[in-house]
């Protein structure tokens, strides 16, 4: 049994979807002006295998010494974030962020809450 193809199958699927058409949208034209999307693409995956020949005799579960326990698992995902917008005219290129203002905000309430517990926690803030 060859379990690497599957690993192997995975791989070639994730290198063929590493491509700039991936990160760059088709661009759209509209009003004089082009606009390409922009996204960030992060791939992850994980995997492991298992194993168990020694026929260990103090298992519960041990009815057969000869039995080999195999085991495989193989997963993975792909997550696409809108990070810019390039707009495009006559008179000029424009790179665009989207988002930032919103992770700011974000970012600013968790400190402010974070900052509201260890004031409220440590005794010695008094």
């Amino acid at each position: 049994m060859n379990d690497g193809k599957g690993f192997t199958s995975v791989i070639s699927r994730l290198q063929e979807s590493a491509t700039v058409e991936s990160v760059y949208g088709r661009p759209i034209e509209s009003n004089g002006k082009t606009i390409i999307p922009v996204t960030k693409i992060r791939y992850g995956f994980g995997g492991g295998y298992g194993t168990d020949s020694d026929g260990d005799e103090h298992r519960e579960d041990a009815d057969d010494e000869d039995r080999e326990s195999t085991g495989a698992g193989m997963g993975g995902g792909v997550i696409a974030t809108p990070t810019a917008i390039v707009e495009i005219t006559d008179s000029e290129t424009r790179v665009i962020p989207t988002g930032s203002n919103t992770r700011l905000a974000a970012v600013a309430l968790v400190c402010l809450g974070l900052g509201y517990l260890v004031g409220r926690i440590n005794p010695f803030g008094r």
